[in-house]
């Protein structure tokens, strides 16, 4: 077994003896890193409800014959619970995993317990403290390396803050493509502004009326449905693994009234089957490196049209540019500024 693998299920095998937990508990798996605490410990729980954001670690979590839940959010379950588990991704916006702390209040029974795990250098300190504020208190019950675990009981009624808006709303106007108004959440990317990289992509992008275009991580929903009020005689799928992204898509796209476009959660090429594309493009996550942009340039060769492009915007260009040359034989830089690069491949008549 690697190293950091051991690792980590050490540091998740620390944090679960952090309970005491009995047979009939009943368990919030938050989530380790985005991803079930008890999957990858591998080990006997009592019952649970995992609620992850990203549709593979839910997909793991059935495949594995356990309860998943699809949600965005724990606050919609009906269910109340004794133990909440939760270790946020390094990643995670801080709103989101505040209202995720919020949430776990709400679900637990009184005397219900919260357990957090984070580390010092990646803002755990913040987070405890306003576990603090919502629960009244928190203490530190285990510390394993720089990682640290926290319990807070739930002894009060009502929560010890009023909570923020995690919904926020862009007016969006000076776009070619006319006026839109976008909802977000937090933990969406971008959920402030239009990205500097989607919008650099977008003067870019070439759109003709009767286009199949596919938005691989749509967010929220900015390039596959500014792309749709060009292809009017057209259509255009958006695809995101986030839930909370794609339920933030799929609002917007009533919202601005686009008719020609599909949304939905799922990974990769999934949601266009064999369908045949003009146009693919995409924000690829610079977090997840080449576990997503890879699989994506790799597979659209075989699902453009003669003719088709593939375009992305992404920052430290060479190795997508390498790989893009690889798999179409050829790429083309069309924009360079502030660190963005739109690179674009197209497949040969």
């Amino acid at each position: 077994m690697a190293k950091h693998k051991y690792d980590a299920q050490k540091l998740q095998d620390v944090f679960l003896n952090c309970a005491e937990m009995t047979p009939q508990s009943r368990i919030l798996d938050l989530g380790w890193t985005g991803e079930s605490l008890f999957l990858q410990c591998d080990s006997s729980s009592p019952h649970y409800i995992f609620v992850g954001d990203d549709i593979r670690a839910v997909r793991a979590c059935e495949t594995s014959g356990r309860v998943a839940c699809h949600l965005a959010s724990p606050i919609d379950l009906a269910e109340r619970f004794d133990v909440v588990f939760y270790h946020p991704e390094g990643h995670a916006a801080k709103g989101q995993v505040f209202h995720w702390v919020e949430a776990a209040f709400e679900k637990l029974e009184t005397e219900g317990c919260l357990f957090f795990a984070g580390q010092k250098d990646r803002g755990v300190l913040s987070y405890v403290k306003h576990i603090e504020a919502v629960f009244g208190q928190v203490d530190r019950v285990g510390r394993s390396g720089r990682m640290q675990y926290f319990k807070a009981i739930k002894k009060r009624k009502t929560l010890g803050v009023i909570p923020k808006p995690y919904h926020h709303v862009l007016d969006v106007t000076d776009l070619p493509y006319g006026v839109f108004q976008f909802v977000t959440q937090d933990g969406v990317f971008s959920r402030d502004g239009i990205d500097p990289g989607s919008r650099l992509l977008l003067e870019h992008v070439s759109v003709f009326s009767d286009a199949h275009i596919f938005d691989m991580g749509c967010g929220y929903g900015l390039l596959g449905l500014a792309c749709a009020r060009l292809a009017k005689n057209g259509q255009v799928w958006l695809s995101d693994v986030s839930m909370r992204a794609v339920a933030c898509a799929t609002e917007n796209r009533a919202k601005n009234q686009i008719l020609n476009a599909q949304v939905s959660v799922g990974d990769l090429y999934e949601c266009v089957g064999d369908v045949s594309l003009d146009l693919i493009l995409s924000n690829p996550p610079f977090h997840e490196g080449n576990k997503t942009a890879w699989p994506l340039i790799d597979g659209a060769l075989e699902r453009l049209n003669p003719g088709g492009v593939l375009m992305l915007v992404v920052m430290r260009a060479g190795p997508y540019a390498k790989r893009m040359e690889t798999v179409f034989g050829h790429v083309e830089t069309c924009a360079e500024v502030g660190g963005y690069t739109v690179l674009k491949s197209q497949k040969k008549n």
